[in-house]
Formats: structure tokens, sequence, C-alpha cells
């Protein structure tokens, strides 16, 4: 199956399938969007004012959003409906350790964010 956002306003940069089979992404315009992926219809595309630069976006088991933000290096939880919650973590101050912290994913409570200098931080997110 293909499925065209092309004329919609989501571009995605990163995306995550959630168990209901919707697509949810970070987009290239720094919005959280969810889209159907059986019509392509978008549900919603949330621009997060605390987020400046969306990367990473994964699931959690309630169905939360966790987003990485790549210029802060953040990472925050999201409600299912792109709505801020709180901010989970903040990376090193030095900003040459991390570049983007783009790839997230979850596992039970576990997220895994990758980082320029070759390392990978494991985050326990208590949310």
């Amino acid at each position: 199956m293909i499925i065209s956002l092309a004329g919609s306003s989501v571009t995605p940069r990163s995306m995550h399938i959630t168990e209901d089979g919707e697509l949810v992404c970070s987009t290239w315009d720094d919005t959280i969007a969810r889209v159907k992926v059986d019509t392509g219809t978008v549900v919603f595309n949330n621009s997060v004012p605390q987020i400046h630069a969306l990367r990473g976006v994964a699931i959690a088991s309630d169905g939360s959003i966790l987003v990485a933000d790549g210029d802060n290096k953040t990472l925050h939880l999201v409600s299912s409906q792109g709505a801020w919650t709180k901010q989970l973590w903040s990376g090193p101050s030095d900003r040459d350790q991390l570049d983007e912290l783009w790839s997230v994913s979850v596992d039970g409570s576990v997220c895994v964010c990758a980082t320029r200098a070759g390392s990978v931080y494991i985050l326990d997110c208590l949310y």
C-alpha cells in the first residue's frame, strides 16, 4: 500500500506507526502530525512551542508520543492528541557532544537517543 501526503500539510521527517495503524511523525515544518494510513487523512498537525527542532518520535505504551528536540537536546512527552505534556530529559550542556537526538525508540520505558560523537544514551523515562 502506498499513501500519498501530497497536497497535505505533512512532510514527514521521522515517523512511527501506532498500534491502531496510524502514522505519527515529526515534520520538516517542526510539527507533530497523526495521519490515518488507510486514507491519508490528517488527524492533527500541531505546532508544539516547547519543542524547537522536532526530530525522532516514538509511541509510548499508553499512546502518548515521545519527541526529541534536536536544537535543545531534550526529550519531551506529548499527549496522543499532540499537546505538550512535559520535558523528560535534557542532554549534556556541551553542545558539541550532541548533533541531533533524532532516533528515538521505545521499549517499555527505555528511550534510546543517538548522538554525533558515537555515544548512545539509554534513558529510563519516567512518564
